[in-house]
């Protein structure tokens, strides 16, 4: 099996009936990482808690791991968003019920094309904010607003992890009612922003003002990893 080959995941000797198993990803890569990241601790109590009547904005989709396990959770729909035209044939493999949206996620009233780095090797990380060194190629990619999104599909739950981009998409942003829970990936100083720290506690601040309780707030390989509810939920 060479490298970039499609493969499907076939778990480990520990999980022998892991969720995710048979999912496709790219032999070599850093896909098989994300695949198990996503489907396991904080993750997975995130993803017990949806429901039926549920439809559910994926920001950051990569390789479709969890849109595939919401949709098993039998949500009435999942939208998934990823710029990466190198994992579109992923996607539609792992999700194929899903509707796949090719847009990278940014703020109000920016460009409507931006440039995108994907790593040729890792295939994790890509990123509009991160100035990769390493070996990588820049694709030009179309960009909608966060607030655009949720006004076009009115997501109830919202799973955010856009490599940095979520600084720029989410501060000041004031959440419709309908969304009653999240979860995202708040990355650190790696990601482009000297100051993501302070930004991420602005972002979390936001969220508590507008009613959310957050439930799990913990250190996540490079990012942290929150989750958010209605308090009424």
């Amino acid at each position: 099996m060479t490298v970039g080959e499609l493969c499907q995941w076939q778990g480990c000797e520990k999980e022998h009936e892991h969720p995710i198993k048979g999912l496709w990803y790219r032999q070599g890569s850093g896909d098989e990482r994300v695949l198990v990241e996503v489907c396991g601790g904080s993750y997975t109590k995130f993803l017990d808690k949806l429901l039926s009547d549920d439809i559910v904005l994926d920001l950051g989709t990569h390789v479709g791991s969890f849109s595939h396990l919401a949709l098993r959770h039998g949500v009435s729909a999942v939208i998934s968003v990823e710029p990466d035209p190198t994992a579109v044939e992923l996607i539609t493999r792992n999700a194929s019920k899903a509707t796949l949206v090719r847009v990278a996620v940014v703020g109000e009233g920016r460009p409507k094309i931006a440039e995108f780095q994907v790593n040729r090797t890792s295939t994790w990380g890509n990123s509009l904010t991160y100035k990769r060194e390493d070996e990588h190629v820049i694709f030009k990619v179309r960009t909608r607003s966060m607030l655009s999104l949720l006004k076009e599909f009115r997501p109830t739950i919202v799973k955010i992890d856009i490599e940095g981009g979520e600084f720029d998409a989410l501060e000041s942003l004031e959440w419709p009612s309908y969304v009653r829970g999240l979860t995202i990936e708040y990355h650190y100083e790696w990601c482009g922003y000297p100051d993501a720290r302070e930004r991420i506690e602005r972002i979390h601040q936001d969220f508590l003002r507008q009613g959310f309780i957050c439930e799990i707030k913990e250190v996540y390989g490079l990012a942290e990893l929150a989750t958010y509810w209605r308090k009424d939920v």
